[in-house]
C-alpha cells in the first residue's frame, strides 16, 4: 500500500478511529478488569445456586419419602389442580 492509499483509508474511517493516550488506555484496562471480575463472580454464584437448589431438591425428596411412610394415601399438588394425582398404597 502506498502512503496515499493509507491516508485515504485513514480519512475514510476517521469517525471510527481515535488517538489514544495513556489515561484512556489505563481506564480501558481497568474497566475490562472490572468486567472480568464481575463475570467470575456471576459464574461462581451460578455454581452456588445450583448446589443450593440441589440440596433443596434432595430435602424435598426426603420429605416426600417420609410422608409416604407416615400415610398410606397421599396426593401431589400440581399447581392449579390441588389433587391431580392421588395414590392409594
Amino acid at each position: 500500500m502506498k502512503n496515499e492509499e493509507i491516508l485515504k483509508k485513514l480519512h475514510e474511517f476517521a469517525d471510527y478511529l481515535d488517538k489514544g493516550n495513556i489515561a484512556s488506555y489505563l481506564l480501558r484496562k481497568i474497566g475490562w478488569g472490572i468486567i472480568q471480575v464481575l463475570s467470575f463472580l456471576v459464574d461462581s454464584l451460578e455454581g452456588i445456586t445450583d448446589k443450593v437448589l440441589g440440596i433443596k431438591l434432595f430435602l424435598i425428596h426426603l420429605r416426600f419419602k417420609i410422608s409416604l411412610k407416615r400415610s398410606s394415601r397421599f396426593s401431589i399438588s400440581c399447581g392449579h389442580f390441588p389433587s391431580c394425582i392421588s395414590v392409594i398404597c
